[in-house]
């Protein structure tokens, strides 16, 4: 309800005052949340072939999404505008039937959970529709209900009350009440309906006025009617008009908060203030938590700093709408204000990501909340989108050089950061100090993740294109970083994107090489965490700002770092050997080696590198020659663990872990090797235990394929475990029940006492109804049993296992014996388009045999295999 006006909320009647003091502990910036259920309106078809009824197909949604949104309580996200300008942008023209597959298209984009669709027909008895309640994917959820009503009033009425019941919502009484109070003609509907048509064929707004006028001559108690006239006077920037129908309004619907919208919309100047905050106050009454009242006078009293005024109406206004962001941020902004920064926090981290449609006044009120609750994340976020918005819109350039004369961040006094200052390289300086170090060979293998391009430097002065305030900078070039990390996990989310997403180090060499192209001095910095909540390596980046001050800020958790954290601030060279050992190659292991001997963490990592990459007894003699002083890190048992399980010395291994696990208890590598290890050893429960732990600790977060296949071993452990404690009869009747790990369970028995042909028999039973791991296994005993004589065979399995998506292991043994050719005939592009498969759904074994074909294979037939694996993944992933 209300109208939409940018008369009022822009103004800044008072000048800011901004100097943020901000805490290193401030909220992270979330993602795009709500607890509401995503609903998407689509046109509805005009099944009665009368042109003069196609004006109804918009009208219908428009008129839903009103009633549908005041739903009690408010759980639902009702979409009806942004799906018709996603259908639009997938060539749909406004006339089309909106076909399965289009629909379907834009429930995922908009990630909508149901969809609302319909059909109508009018005659001389009246309205007959039709609506569908069906899944994003199709009707799997198909409510399908029937409509017949004379009045088109009465009709939406009906419309309304089941199509929540059909939701699980109630709809808003007020409604109903509204229908019965103020009856309305079929006709003058009609009208009103054919003048919202011509609005959108781009007649003007006279003829509008002139059309609704007309409405309201004949029922002058109509109203939407005098809204929609309201609401086309003031686009006509005829206020005087305008006013007058809002005060009309207030008199012929006093229940409904339009009236007084339209007058606190309507009056202007200073003298008038108490006038309009009465009005909004009054809309907040007979709505409660009206969106527009809200919006009209919370950014007013935020501006002016009026925040104990504010606390209760915001308070009241959230409480009955709690997922509307302008009360949400005003209440958050005036809890921090008198001192309740905790609360604060915890009501702008739900509030997330604002949507598009919110103005700058909506934006400038999160901000003034924000720098009252002293959230970095989404201090930066706002300045980010206002400095943006202020290219065309003057409340926002205002209110950024309101900040940037005056905007500053500081750590608690007595926290300081590291003294003297790792050195900064010029290019000349870096290319001279790498020649030293380096042979030509070993400095083409060099990769600068903080390395300044055109494209990194466009960008960044066009981030921060008028700004003077060295920390605004830095906050807008973090609010930007963060920016791209949620558009590529949302994209990952909502297109299944295969391969894994960036990760922190990415993210902060990032931030670091924008920070310098704008001439900020700026470092990577590598942190070791050990907490309750997790434990593990950490990148960030060091921005120096004012007054020499050095910040740390973490775009992967959206927080100022902690600078009591363990950490160390990388000098370039130190920075490349970093990113050279963020990847198991082994000629850039070696370069990593060369460039930062002495530091700890390279080290460690060195070691696990080099176990993983074949290089065992290297890795040992690097690991016993680490310094006494490593025995109290959790990566010297780790690194130890790398090599004896890479011996297949798996129970050594496992106490190895054991004291990974004691010194670093919330470690998700520790836990995923735990649990990969217990799987070695056939502990299966434990093994479950552990990679549940490694999951819930963010283990391949950042890479869906890899989560997909923890969870998917995680599973069949759990059912591994339960058939360990079965007999041999109760394991028959659970695999014949199609219990997986019963199957599997019976088949090692099977094999164990040498019952060979009964197993494969099994094997093949699974392996024929599509389970990939029966395939895989199929697929190694015919190579083990028939010597290689059913390697044909075998490699057709492997083939049918590696193209499910959880299945590296499968890729990397074809892979194999393609390269090879000792078994089957060799083809080096086959061999790497499924190492490239394996390699993208996170398979150590197939990006190694990669780097290995990279250097022997032909690179022709190592090219087609890569653009096969693309058009492979890019199929599942659609």
């Amino acid at each position: 309800m209300g109208i939409v006006s940018e008369a009022v909320g822009y103004r800044a009647r008072r000048a800011l005052q901004i100097c943020a003091v901000l805490v290193f502990c401030c909220a992270s910036l979330l993602a795009d949340q709500t607890n509401k259920t995503r609903v998407g309106l689509l046109p509805f078809i005009n099944l009665s072939g009368q042109t003069n009824l196609d004006a109804w197909r918009k009208a219908f949604g428009d008129r839903l999404a009103s009633e549908l949104e005041e739903a009690k309580p408010p759980w639902l996200d009702v979409s009806h505008s942004k799906v018709l300008t996603a259908l639009t942008s997938n060539g749909w023209d406004g006339q089309q039937v909106v076909g399965a597959e289009l629909a379907a298209k834009v429930a995922h984009e908009l990630r909508l959970e149901r969809l609302v669709s319909g059909g109508y027909n009018r005659d001389e008895k009246g309205w007959q529709v039709e609506v569908r309640i069906t899944g994003p994917g199709g009707d799997s959820k198909e409510q399908v209900l029937i409509f017949k009503e004379a009045s088109s009033q009465d009709l939406f009425s009906a419309m309304a009350e089941k199509i929540c019941a059909a939701l699980g919502v109630v709809p808003n009484p007020k409604f109903k009440e509204l229908s019965k109070r103020y009856r309305v003609s079929n006709e003058a509907m009609d009208k009103v309906v054919a003048v919202a048509r011509a609005r959108e064929c781009g007649v003007s707004n006279e003829v509008i006025i002139d059309g609704l006028r007309a409405v309201l001559a004949t029922e002058p108690n109509y109203p939407n009617a005098r809204v929609a006239l309201m609401d086309t006077l003031f686009e006509s920037k005829r206020p005087k008009e305008a006013l007058a129908e809002a005060r009309k309004l207030m008199k012929l619907a006093p229940e409904m908060c339009w009236g007084y919208i339209g007058v606190a919309v309507g009056l202007s100047g200073s003298e008038a203030d108490e006038e309009r905050e009465k009005a909004c106050l009054q809309a907040l009454k007979v709505h409660p938590g009206c969106p527009s009242a809200a919006g009209l006078m919370f950014p007013v009293w935020a501006s002016e700093g009026r925040w104990r005024e504010l606390k209760p109406v915001a308070r009241q206004a959230h409480e009955d709408l709690p997922e509307e962001p302008v009360s949400t941020a005003a209440l958050a902004g005036a809890l921090a204000a008198q001192g309740e920064q905790e609360a604060a926090g915890k009501l702008l981290q739900e509030l997330g990501p604002l949507d598009d449609e919110q103005g700058p006044d909506v934006h400038g009120l999160v901000l003034l909340a924000a720098v009252q609750a002293k959230c970095i994340a989404f201090i930066s976020r706002e300045l980010l989108w206002l400095h943006r918005c202020g290219m065309t819109n003057e409340y926002a350039r205002n209110l950024v050089g309101e900040m940037d004369a005056s905007f500053w961040l500081s750590y608690p006094p007595g926290l300081t950061t590291t003294n003297p200052l790792p050195r900064l390289f010029s290019s000349p300086e870096l290319a001279a100090e790498l020649a030293k170090r380096l042979t030509p060979a070993e400095q083409s293998l060099v990769e600068n993740p903080l390395e300044v391009t055109e494209a990194i430097t466009a960008e960044a002065r066009g981030l921060t294109a008028g700004l003077t305030n060295s920390t605004l900078k830095a906050a807008v070039l973090f609010a930007a970083v963060i920016e791209q990390r949620l558009q590529s996990e949302h994209q990952s989310t909502n297109t299944l994107q295969p391969g894994p997403l960036p990760v922190c180090h990415q993210y902060a060499s990032r931030l670091v090489a924008l920070a310098r192209s704008i001439g900020l001095s700026a470092w990577l910095v590598h942190v070791e965490f050990v907490s309750e909540a997790a434990s593990g390596y950490h990148d960030r980046a060091a921005i120096q700002v004012q007054d020499g001050q050095i910040i740390q800020f973490d775009p992967s958790l959206g927080v100022l770092g902690d600078p009591e954290d363990k950490y160390r601030m990388l000098n370039d060279v130190q920075a490349i050997a970093h990113h050279l050992l963020q990847v198991e190659d082994l000629p850039k292991v070696r370069v990593a080696q060369k460039l930062d001997p002495e530091d700890l963490w390279s080290r460690m990592v060195i070691v696990v590198r080099l176990s993983t990459l074949a290089q065992v007894d290297e890795a040992e003699t690097l690991w016993k020659a680490l310094p006494p002083a490593c025995t109290n890190r959790w990566d010297y048992y780790f690194g130890r663990a790398a090599i004896e399980l890479h011996r297949s010395h798996y129970g050594t291994a496992l106490s190895w872990l054991q004291q990974a696990e004691a010194l670093s208890p919330n470690n998700p590598a520790v836990h995923q090797a735990l649990g990969a290890t217990y799987s070695a050893l056939n502990e299966h429960a434990k093994a479950a235990e552990h990679i549940d732990k490694a999951i819930k600790l963010g283990a391949a977060q950042q890479n869906p394929g890899l989560k997909a296949d923890l969870m998917s071993q995680m599973q069949f452990r759990r059912d591994l475990a339960k058939a360990g404690q079965m007999t041999e009869q109760e394991l028959r009747q659970q695999a014949a029940a199609g219990n997986p790990g019963a199957q599997m369970t019976l088949v090692n028995v099977l094999f164990e006492r040498g019952d060979n042909d009964e197993a494969m028999t099994m094997l093949r039973d699974g392996a024929n109804k599509g389970n990939s791991l029966f395939q895989e296994n199929y697929a190694r005993n015919l190579l083990m049993l028939s010597k290689g004589a059913a390697a044909t065979e075998a490699a057709d399995w492997l083939r049918k296992a590696a193209l499910q998506e959880s299945t590296e292991e499968a890729c990397y043994l074809l892979a194999k014996i393609l390269y090879t050719g000792e078994l089957v005939p060799k083809d080096e592009a086959e061999a790497s388009q499924w190492a490239h498969v394996g390699e993208a759904r996170g398979g150590k074994n197939c990006h190694a045999l990669l780097k290995e074909m990279e250097l022997l294979a032909d690179s022709a037939a190592f090219a087609q295999g890569k653009q096969r694996a693309q058009a492979i993944l890019s199929k599942k992933s659609g």
